[in-house]
């Protein structure tokens, strides 16, 4: 298979002529808007940003929507496709690439090329956030640490149950080997809930004993929103033939709400009884 990493507009890429090491300032807004707090330049490597979309993607992408909104700077490396799932937010860097066995919609990264590392020594980062522990992460972990950079990392996806999955369980020693060469040397672990800080806390040794975070995921209420509720769209895209409407949703989770409170009264009321049996009884 032939690697793809389609050609970046040079109006996309960061400053390669300044060569000069810089640190974090203060210069602007900053990060909470009144410049007491440093902006940074935050290097984001994934093995998904735009070719696909997934939780991965989606999530970065509101991450540095977010960080830029922040006043911070940041450029993204991932595998690319020559058209895009959607449409990405900030400067992203393609590197090399190959379809994955089994899942040919996504991509995995060969590793970092020289113009790729030229690039991203010339933005001088002075945070890495790793997404994915492939070639590409390990070799950005490595290159971060060997010029003294915070590394951290979030967890998205749970490897070892795909193993399990295409019968590749025999394999899960070895990959809870991998990420734990991996993952020990990140300053920060951010996962999204306890079972999979629990899982991490299970199987990786030599982690730092502050290094989980808690990264919550969350719904977007305005875009999720009942009165976005289309008839049309659930009948076209589910095949619903019917689609009640709100208001006899929301009376019939009123019935329902009511039936339930009423249940629970009964059974306070039998519970008091009881209680009050038991009493006279003890008193007799």
């Amino acid at each position: 298979v032939t690697p793809r990493a389609p050609p970046v507009k040079p109006t996309t890429l960061p400053n390669t002529k300044n060569t000069k090491k810089r640190s974090s300032t203060t210069n602007g807004p900053g990060a909470n808007g009144n410049g007491n707090e440093p902006t940074h330049r935050i290097l984001i490597v994934t093995g998904a940003y735009n070719h696909i979309v997934d939780g991965v993607a989606l999530t970065l992408n509101r991450l540095t929507d977010y960080l830029l909104r922040k006043g911070h700077d940041a450029l993204i490396i991932a595998p690319t496709t020559a058209v895009p799932a959607l449409r990405h937010v900030g400067n992203l860097l393609p590197v090399p690439s190959i379809a994955a066995p089994f899942r040919s919609d996504y991509r995995m990264s060969l590793g970092l090329t020289t113009a790729v590392a030229k690039v991203v020594s010339d933005f001088d980062p002075t945070i890495v956030h790793i997404a994915t522990p492939d070639i590409l992460g390990f070799q950005a972990q490595s290159w971060a640490i060997e010029r003294d950079l915070p590394v951290v990392c979030s967890y998205h996806t749970r490897f070892n149950t795909y193993l399990k999955y295409y019968n590749l369980a025999m394999m899960e020693g070895l990959l809870w080997s991998i990420f734990g060469s991996f993952y020990s040397k990140c300053r920060h672990i951010y996962v999204p809930s306890y079972t999979v800080r629990d899982e991490l806390s299970e199987h990786i040794a030599n982690m730092r004993p502050d290094a989980l975070k808690f990264w919550l995921r969350g719904v977007d209420s305005q875009l999720f929103h009942p009165m976005r509720r289309s008839r049309e769209w659930r009948r076209a895209m589910l095949g619903i033939s019917h689609v009640p409407d709100l208001e006899t949703n929301t009376q019939a989770a009123a019935a329902e709400e009511d039936a339930a409170a009423e249940a629970d009264g009964e059974v306070e009321e039998a519970a008091a009884a009881a209680e009050a049996e038991a009493a006279a009884a003890a008193a007799a």
